[in-house]
């Protein structure tokens, strides 16, 4: 993005020597000033188009391989102590671990849905403009 500060008296021949006492040059801060007015919508909308997406992006902390490596590890537990005429105890976990499978892959499908994606696209064409 081209930032046109032609007109801007204090970007005009700026220096960028350091000053001795450590202050910033006051027309450097003007003219930063009025270049970050120009951009600071758009920075904002970046922002925002980026916390939308890790919203939807993170909306289970889980992963589905870990879920589903329980489901399994819980599955082979409960035949083994059903193969030696024991209680499946692991029926508990293996319910929970399946119906934590199932809310992650709900999550996934919302998260992945048209209208999420078409909100994410126009947020992002908007940044673009």
């Amino acid at each position: 993005m081209k930032i046109d500060l032609t007109g801007v008296d204090d970007c005009k021949n700026l220096s960028t020597a350091s000053q001795k006492n450590g202050v910033p040059n006051p027309t450097f801060v003007q003219c930063f000033s009025v270049a970050w007015s120009k951009i600071q919508k758009d920075v904002a909308n970046l922002s925002t188009l980026g916390d939308k997406y890790d919203t939807l992006a993170d909306a289970n902390t889980v992963s589905g391989k870990i879920l589903f490596d329980r489901i399994i590890k819980d599955w082979v537990a409960i035949q083994q102590a059903m193969a030696n005429g024991g209680a499946a105890v692991y029926t508990q976990s293996f319910l929970s671990d399946l119906t934590q499978f199932i809310a992650f892959a709900q999550a996934v499908a919302a998260t992945a849905s048209s209208s999420n994606l078409a909100a994410l696209n126009k947020a992002a064409a908007a940044v673009a403009k």
